[in-house]
């Protein structure tokens, strides 16, 4: 899972957490200001993400893909609307 926040110095921060059978765990944060808004580079980020657990661990990831067909993506219906509702 991610989940973007800001920080007190106003940088965007993405943060990675995996929920399995044991319990949830934070993973790791990255500053990502400059693509919280490119859909691109925050699939590279989630991409990499896969990668570093292990794409046979993971089960669901909730954006779009086109990479990793086999895995469960589900786009975040909110992010999308507030993605195109900047853009008017």
């Amino acid at each position: 899972m991610s989940d973007v926040c800001m920080d007190m110095r106003e940088r965007q921060l993405i943060n990675f957490i995996a929920n399995n059978l044991d319990g949830t765990m934070f993973l790791k944060s990255v500053d990502a200001s400059y693509a919280v808004k490119d859909a691109t580079l925050l699939f590279i980020l989630l991409d990499s993400m896969v990668e570093e657990v292990g794409e046979d661990l993971v089960v669901q990831v909730v954006k779009d893909n086109k990479k990793r067909t086999w895995l469960w993506w589900t786009l975040c219906a909110a992010n999308c609307i507030d993605l195109k509702l900047e853009k008017i």
